[in-house]
């Protein structure tokens, strides 16, 4: 069963349920995290994916933008589980193989998991990302959720340009300190980096203290403007997309 919940500019936004459209959200994945970035499987292993075992759960929510029958764009909402359960994952989020979240069991907060966040290259920068960003809300609103958090994308795969963009995420006082996030577990990068989001010429700018100078990679401008997110703990490197991290909070009544 889905729910249409939004459309217009010949896309349509759907909230699925059904085996056919999670599949849908699959193929938007594997075809921008495997063919067009390169992240997953990008050696000709097609084999490596990035299906996990949160696809098919009650508590996993999966948006998905058509363009006629095209699938184009995803994301998934995932929902906290039930307290009390005895593991180290209080909500049961992806998020938390990395992270040890505090601050979440506040009363009146109900975090959620935004994961797989994702458009095809040629409808990016169309109201496709915009749609997406509504029905996450729309449907965070439905279920009660006043919280939402992520991993961002930073875009790289060198540790001097993540903790380049981790000092310029404080100096512009991007972060919450009502919640954090500590790295559990700490995976090395790889030792001859190839994706890198600064110049030489900036990191030498930055050197002397001329943060201003310097720009953050796109995506996590991105969530602090358009999500209004704060970032709530340091970059970990994920090697199942080979590139740094940044762990986020963004507070839906803001």
């Amino acid at each position: 069963m889905s729910r249409q919940l939004a459309g217009g500019g010949g896309f349509q936004l759907v909230s699925a349920q059904r085996a056919v459209q999670i599949r849908d959200a699959e193929l938007v994945r594997y075809r921008v995290y495997s063919e067009e970035e390169r992240l997953v499987g990008a050696h000709g292993c097609p084999e490596v994916s990035e299906v996990d075992s949160h696809e098919f759960s009650e508590r996993t929510k999966h948006l998905i933008v058509y363009s006629g029958a095209e699938p184009i764009g995803t994301v998934r909402l995932a929902l906290a589980r039930a307290r009390g359960a005895s593991d180290a994952a209080q909500f049961g989020f992806e998020l938390e193989s990395s992270f040890i979240l505090g601050g979440f069991a506040l009363q009146g907060v109900v975090p959620a998991e935004v994961t797989r966040f994702c458009i095809l290259r040629r409808f990016r920068g169309t109201r496709v990302a915009s749609l997406l960003y509504a029905g996450l809300l729309a449907e965070s609103a439905r279920l009660g959720v006043t919280h939402l958090v992520a991993e961002a994308n930073m875009e790289t795969d060198c540790a001097g340009d993540a903790a380049l963009a981790y000092r310029l995420v404080r100096e512009r006082q991007w972060t919450d300190s009502r919640f954090s996030a500590v790295p559990r577990r700490s995976a090395s990068p790889p030792a001859n980096p190839t994706r890198f989001v600064y110049t030489e010429e900036q990191r030498c700018r930055s050197r002397p203290g001329a943060l201003a100078e310097v720009e953050l990679p796109r995506t996590l401008t991105l969530f602090a403007q358009r999500m209004r997110g704060r970032y709530i703990g340091p970059p970990v490197y994920e090697p199942h997309f080979n590139v740094f991290a940044l762990p986020l909070v963004a507070q839906l009544s803001d």
